[in-house]
């Protein structure tokens, strides 16, 4: 998988920056998305999935 900053790139002009950063392939992933304020992470989500089928 690739890292993303979408849907934002770079900050925004209130200070806001998102990434998202994961791993794996459709069969197994992982990865961790983030929303900082002023370099102070507000908010974060872990992820993990995969195929099932």
């Amino acid at each position: 998988m690739r890292s993303s900053p979408a849907p934002a790139p770079g900050p925004t002009p209130q200070g806001f920056r998102y990434t998202c950063r994961g791993e794996g392939n459709r069969d197994a992933f992982l990865g961790r998305e983030e929303i900082t304020a002023d370099g102070e992470v507000v908010y974060w989500l872990q992820y993990a999935g995969g195929f099932i089928g």
